[in-house]
């Protein structure tokens, strides 16, 4: 009971080795030498597909007579046995031919299982999400603020101030949801896989949008917004309307510089929306463990 709960590869590592170390010293066979850190399923249906070809090579001639042979067990520094041909099958019961291919049997379960609903629907969310949110991004920045800023100034921020608030109002729940999403599929997924760091990379990246509105945007976004309020009966004919404003503080110049900061705010989102692709992708290559997760 305690085997099935470790990892696939260190399971099938102990099987196959006491399968083999039986048939090597009872029937004095050559046996290979097998790795418990097994990367990729077909690394593990090599190792048994290496055990089950020592077993069809055994003859049942080489056991004849080996009920009172001497077998002796020496771990250094954990334990040590003095068995018998018999006793030590009684009291190590190697796994036999059909318990291996058990395990390959497994393994194609394994392979061939559907991605629980709930988890599809968390992957199906998170990719969907974090995706759109990248592309509403990027476009503020590509298409919504160059054609805000054909507008003369009082018009531009007022622009400006309809795609600021529009924006927030959609960006900032895609990326909880996202986040929500990739934070429940890494819960369900081994600690130690490939899925699990990308998608808890993408929970910690997606809603980083937030923070860093607020610590490296706020001042522009402040600044905007004043100028949309100090020019909310300009003329839209008065071409000195921002005469005597600083150098780089027109609302053109505020606005090319939000748009800058909001594409580089848009890479953490394409980072984090790369990590939930790369996560459905890479996710059934990795080693699945038993005890629910997936």
């Amino acid at each position: 009971m305690m085997l099935q709960l470790q990892p696939l590869a260190l399971q099938i590592f102990f099987q196959v080795t006491t399968a083999t170390r039986a048939l090597q010293r009872l029937a004095g066979m050559e046996v290979p030498t097998f790795k418990f850190d097994a990367a990729s399923f077909q690394d593990l249906y090599t190792q048994i597909d290496q055990a089950l070809e020592c077993f069809e090579k055994a003859r049942p001639e080489a056991f004849e007579g080996k009920e009172d042979m001497p077998v002796v067990i020496d771990v250094p520094n954990m334990w040590h046995f003095d068995l018998n041909g018999l006793t030590y099958l009684q009291e190590f019961k190697p796994q036999t031919q059909h318990q291996l291919l058990a395990y390959s049997h497994t393994m194609d379960n394994l392979l061939t299982q559907k991605t629980p609903t709930a988890l599809a629907i968390a992957q199906a969310v998170g990719i969907t999400g974090s995706v759109f949110l990248l592309g509403s991004n990027v476009c503020l920045s590509v298409v919504g603020i160059p054609a805000a800023m054909q507008a003369p100034a009082p018009l531009a921020v007022k622009q400006w101030h309809t795609i600021f608030t529009r924006g927030g109002a959609i960006a900032r729940p895609l990326a909880i949801v996202s986040a929500l999403a990739t934070g429940y599929l890494a819960y369900n997924q081994d600690p130690k896989s490939t899925p699990f760091r990308l998608n808890a990379l993408a929970t910690i990246l997606l809603p980083s949008i937030v923070p860093f509105t607020l610590l490296a945007m706020a001042p522009t976004n402040d600044k905007l917004l004043g100028k949309k309020d100090e020019l909310a009966t300009a003329s839209l004919s008065n071409k000195n309307v921002e005469a005597f404003a600083a150098e780089g503080e027109t609302v053109h110049e505020l606005m090319d510089k939000w748009a800058s900061l909001n594409m580089a705010r848009a890479m953490l989102v394409a980072v984090g929306a790369v990590c939930t692709v790369a996560s459905a992708v890479v996710g059934r290559r990795e080693l699945v463990k038993f005890g629910g997760r997936w």
